[in-house]
């Protein structure tokens, strides 16, 4: 990085776990940097309302989201559904070239590392935005275990809620009907799906 003068750049490491969270405010013009984890980004509204917006995990890169000529009604929040490691590299639009970092960073990290949660909104039916978010799941942290995918996460229905647009009791309801017909099994630190092509074309007919 040529543009580095001799201001001193000490960047922090934010260790968080599932119920933490990370607040970014409108005037956070820092750079995160996701080492390891996955969370969940949600936009805070000055209503207290919230809107998921995005899922991020390791080697996603953040920066610029809130422009500095601009008044917004809302913050980030990122709520991590594993432990999770972030880098934080201060404001240093003074001293160093944004765009030499984003550019290094890219260079060096070529994977995808969001999932744009907007994809879910596509279904009418909050059972199906369930199974969506349960698929997309499988396909950043799942892993096989004999004929079932595990995902090792802590994702509450508060969360899940949030998310798919719904509400903590439509939420546990659904899950609890995905659980008695045996298509998932649900606990604080773990989603177990017996069959991904089977939930993947699973019908709740018993819940509106």
């Amino acid at each position: 990085m040529n543009n580095i003068t001799q201001k001193i750049i000490r960047p922090s490491i934010h260790k968080l776990k599932p119920g933490d969270l990370l607040m970014i405010y409108d005037n956070d013009h820092n750079i995160y940097i996701i080492i390891q984890g996955i969370v969940i980004v949600n936009k805070l509204f000055s209503n207290n309302e919230r809107f998921s917006s995005d899922l991020i995990y390791t080697g996603h890169l953040i920066q610029d989201i809130f422009k500095q000529d601009k008044s917004y009604n809302y913050c980030y929040e990122l709520s991590p559904i594993i432990k999770t490691y972030i880098i934080s590299i201060p404001d240093t639009s003074n001293y160093l070239d944004r765009s030499t970092i984003h550019s290094y960073y890219i260079n060096i990290n070529n994977r995808p590392s969001r999932i744009n949660l907007l994809d879910i909104w596509v279904h009418k039916k909050i059972h199906n935005r369930i199974i969506h978010l349960l698929l997309l799941l499988c396909e950043v942290t799942g892993r096989s275990y004999q004929n079932s995918i595990i995902l090792d996460l802590q994702l509450s229905y508060k969360l899940i809620a949030t998310i798919t647009g719904s509400t903590r009791n439509t939420v546990s309801r659904i899950i609890r009907q995905l659980e008695h017909d045996n298509i998932i099994k649900y606990t604080k630190k773990q989603i177990i799906i017996s069959n991904i092509f089977i939930l993947s074309t699973y019908t709740l007919k018993r819940i509106v």
